[in-house]
Formats: structure tokens, sequence, C-alpha cells
């Protein structure tokens, strides 16, 4: 069974990542979903990022944390992916659901939280429900606190948390395993075995982030549910390669 392409903080191996334009940009693919990542602002407001500082993809320098959005909006995140990119600013979340709508509004969506934060988490489910996403959409974290509160608060929605190769002293544990309906696993990590083991436990493995025919190969080979890529033109083309070849 072919597994679902989704596009990795937008088509992020080509343009700047978690940026309107990666999104867009993917969404112009018949990629099956995007991934996202969302953190909150001093000013209590949501954006996309999956750094907590601002200073590997941006002209500034500082936690996200403790910036408010004017700030963050002061800054470009396009100009280090290139000229052609400057002057590209950080998305609000808002901002981002309203591109969705526009777009695809069909499209899964795989939601990441960054934070441990359970005001932020709440706020994020509600919008996704008044928006109509939640027959469309993932919950994802790699704190076990989020994976509960998503759990509480939102149970319709899947709970996508990570591997035991990344969580060890938790992940083992069969009340954290209750928590997942997906797991995700890097490709270098990824074994039938281990798959294996999910799939026995009625949990849907994604993998994160083939980008050649080899890792294709490989995730292919052990059977995963969800391939997360920052190239999503290199493996839809693999994709329908070996669809042709089937």
């Amino acid at each position: 069974m072919k597994p679902a392409i989704i596009a990795h903080r937008g088509w992020c191996g080509k343009y700047p990542e978690n940026t309107l334009i990666a999104f867009e940009k993917a969404m112009e693919l018949p990629v099956d979903g995007i991934e996202f990542d969302l953190r909150g602002t001093a000013d209590g407001e949501i954006v996309l990022s999956h750094e907590a500082n601002v200073d590997l993809h941006s002209n500034g320098s500082g936690l996200i944390r403790e910036m408010t959005l004017k700030q963050l909006k002061q800054l470009d995140f396009g100009f280090k992916r290139g000229e052609e990119f400057a002057g590209t600013r950080i998305p609000e979340f808002n901002e981002f659901l309203d591109l969705v709508c526009s777009k695809r509004p069909d499209i899964f969506l795989a939601v990441e939280l960054k934070e441990d934060d359970e005001d932020l988490a709440c706020r994020v489910f509600k919008e996704l429900e008044k928006r109509g996403f939640y027959s469309h959409c993932s919950i994802i974290s790699g704190r076990s606190n989020m994976l509960r509160a998503a759990k509480k608060y939102a149970p319709e929605l899947p709970r996508h948390g990570f591997g035991v190769r990344n969580l060890p002293d938790e992940a083992n544990t069969e009340e954290y395993l209750a928590l997942l309906n997906r797991v995700g696993i890097p490709v270098r990590a990824l074994t039938m075995e281990l798959v294996k083991f999910y799939h026995d436990r009625g949990i849907g493995v994604d993998t994160w982030a083939p980008g050649n025919a080899a890792e294709y190969a490989v995730a292919r080979g052990c059977g995963i549910d969800y391939l997360t890529t920052n190239d999503p033109d290199v493996i839809l083309d693999l994709q329908a390669q070996l669809t042709f070849l089937d």
C-alpha cells in the first residue's frame, strides 16, 4: 500500500521552511498533507516556527516566546534561502489556515505543538474545530503532556508521538503507547521489526524525512503508513514510478 505523502514544514527542501510560500508551493503538488510547527509569542499570538529562536532562519536574534508578533513581523525569514525570498515574513497560525482554506481546504494537516503549553494547545484545537479541520488533521508532539491535553480536550483528533528510540525512558511504557494513534520514526532508525511493533498495537507509522530513492525504498520496504519529506517533488516522482511498475 502506498504511504500518504506529507510535505515537511511545507516544501522546505526548496523554499524557506514554515512560510506561506513553502506551503503554497507544496499544495500545488499532489501531496496528501502538510506538516507545520506552532509556537506562542510574548503577546499571546500563535506563529509557525520549528525553532524556539529566530536566529537560524531570520536576520534577527532571540526567543520567539520573548518577542511580540510585531517584532517578529519585522524580521526577514527568507533571505537566507536566497535573494528571491527576501522579505518573507513569519506566518501567523490564522494566516496559514486562510491559505489552506483558499488553496486546498481538504488537505490533511499534521499539526505539531512545539511547546508544553496547554492554553496554546486548546486555542489551536478550537481554531481547527471552528474551521472544520477536525476530520482531516492530527496533533503531533514530542511532549507527552501535550498528547494528554489533546486526548482530554480534542479526543477526536489522532495523536502522533515519537518512537522508542527518541523517548527511551517513556515510549516503552503502556501509558505512553496508549496515547498514540500514530508515531514518527526517522528513516535512519526505521526497521521492519519496529514498524511491526507499532502496527501490532494499532498505531500507524510515519517516517521522516526521506528525500532520495534509497531512503524511499527503505521506507516502502518497512511498510510505513505516512512519509514526511522535505522533498515532496522527488518522493512523488518515485512513488509514481513504482505505481507504474506495479
